[in-house]
């Protein structure tokens, strides 16, 4: 995952830009 998941819109954001549905479908 990011080192910054501080706030949830930022994390998010982070994460669907890098892997996409992979972390989508895993929450």
């Amino acid at each position: 995952m990011t080192a910054k998941a501080t706030s949830e819109s930022t994390w998010q954001q982070d994460v669907i830009d890098a892997e996409g549905p992979v972390l989508v479908d895993f929450w």
